[in-house]
């Protein structure tokens, strides 16, 4: 009896011991592109990560899946510095895999992009921001919503897994950082606040608003001339100096702008 009890739970041991090697066996992806940001260069790196373009056959993968973002299935950025007072952003995804990446194997290759706009993309990739990809997804069939990729296949569950929860280490932006930032404060100011003006704006509206009508009109013809002056004089350098104070994250690395001015 005594024997028979050694035994089992030798196999007992020897069964914990498969099933944990097989939750090790799975390797998470080589390369990874994971983007967010523009909307207009959505379909361009869907086709550079999984068409046939280039020599060797598509970067990423030859399995991709595709979809579109609705009032009940929310694809989306997390950002979660101000705990739940960031409401995430919805958006459309692609995803392209290979064939290592679906069985969780060595030199897998995953790529997904997100659809938001510009801002919300260097916000996202700033802040470390990551993907909310709904298990509820898994074996759904491919939307179809790039054109010229071709039909792609339904989810499957191990590169949902690999993809929800991925911090973004990349941003498509069609602007640079610091007018992404202004553009945020800007909304959120007030109406007819200046944002984080060095120089009272109040001195430089009542001096027009003073003015005789010839030197108003006058003002009033040169408006580009106007805002030049007041951007370059008072907001930018305001905004320069007060970003790393204001942020919530340190500025992130500069990898991401010199790779993409130098190719």
């Amino acid at each position: 009896m005594k024997n028979l009890k050694s035994y089992l739970a030798a196999l007992s041991l020897a069964a914990a011991l498969l099933f944990v090697n097989q939750a090790q066996a799975v390797t998470p992806p080589a390369l990874t592109f994971y983007a967010l940001g523009s909307s207009a260069q959505f379909n361009t790196f869907g086709l550079a990560a999984g068409a046939t373009i280039f020599a060797g056959g598509p970067l990423c993968g030859t399995h991709h899946w595709t979809q579109k973002s609705s009032s009940t299935v929310h694809i989306s950025l997390s950002d979660t510095r101000a705990g739940s007072s960031i409401v995430n952003e919805d958006g459309n995804i692609w995803i392209v895999w290979n064939d290592a990446a679906a069985a969780g194997n060595p030199g897998g290759s995953v790529c997904f992009y997100l659809a938001t706009d510009s801002i919300v993309g260097v916000r996202g990739y700033q802040a470390s921001g990551t993907l909310v990809l709904p298990a509820s997804l898994v074996g759904v069939a491919d939307a179809n919503i790039v054109p010229l990729l071709g039909a792609g296949e339904p989810l499957p569950a191990q590169i949902q897994s690999f993809a929800t929860g991925a911090t973004f280490n990349a941003a498509a932006t069609d602007i640079r950082p610091e007018d992404a930032k202004f553009a945020s404060m800007r909304v959120q100011s007030a109406y007819g606040a200046q944002a984080q003006a060095a120089a009272s704006p109040a001195r430089v509206t009542v001096r027009l608003l003073s003015a005789p009508r010839s030197r108003a009109r006058k003002a009033a013809q040169r408006p580009t001339r106007l805002i030049l002056r007041l951007t370059r004089a008072t907001l930018i350098p305001s905004l320069s100096a007060r970003f790393a104070t204001m942020s919530n994250s340190p500025p992130a690395p500069p990898r991401l702008w010199s790779s993409l001015t130098s190719r």
